[in-house]
């Protein structure tokens, strides 16, 4: 998982230099679904 986590961190990182928004509408689902996989996994 923490191959994909920085994967994804690059680029979202990329897209939010080149178009702000897109990027931190990533960033926002990314965080989100990654706070949901959490809580399921302690479960």
């Amino acid at each position: 998982m923490k191959n994909f986590d920085s994967y994804l961190a690059v680029v979202a990182g990329a897209l939010t230099l080149v178009m702000p928004k897109v990027g931190l509408i990533i960033v926002a689902v990314f965080l989100i679904l990654a706070g949901l996989w959490k809580l399921g996994k302690k479960e």
